[in-house]
């Protein structure tokens, strides 16, 4: 998935910077993640390109936040994916779950992120081409034939010789 890309990607380096220099590195955010975080930069229009993940809760508050963020993206006309879901947002952050994230700076990462906007563009355009809410449709790995023991092997053998 090209947001999982970007995001693990651009995180990777965040993390980079931070280690070898935290205060520096605070000063040039590539993502930030949260609902605050999140709002202060839509509202500084900081933001380059927003992801929200699609499977949010129903909590009236969260809602409102959300909205009031989406709200302002779109005044600010900012990008907003609608991609992968809480868990695997979080999983490319290396945390428990995350619900909203905003990319700052595609600094190292900027071929993932024009596939982002170009698949963006290509859902605007065609609506159908979107994938719907829920989890995606996946194929059935075809698994191997299962290996015969040692012991049956030795029969067959002695079953082919007899």
């Amino acid at each position: 998935n090209a947001c999982a890309a970007l995001v693990s990607k651009l995180f990777e380096f965040q993390e980079r910077a931070r280690l070898r220099d935290p205060t520096k590195a605070k000063m040039r955010r590539r993502v930030v993640f949260g609902l605050r975080e999140v709002r202060r930069g839509v509202r500084a229009q900081q933001v380059k390109c927003l992801i929200v993940a699609p499977n949010v809760s129903d909590g009236e508050e969260l809602q409102r936040q959300i909205t009031e963020i989406l709200d302002g993206a779109a005044a600010a006309k900012i990008p907003v994916a609608f991609a992968l879901g809480k868990r695997r947002l979080g999983k490319a952050l290396r945390k428990q779950s995350c619900s909203v994230l905003a990319i700052y700076s595609d600094d190292g990462a900027v071929d993932e992120y024009r596939a982002v906007i170009k698949r963006l563009d290509e859902i605007l355009l065609d609506p159908s081409k979107a994938v719907p809410p829920g989890d995606p449709v996946r194929e059935k790995k075809k698994h191997a034939p299962a290996r015969k023991s040692a012991t049956a092997a030795a029969e067959a053998v002695l079953a082919d010789v007899v």
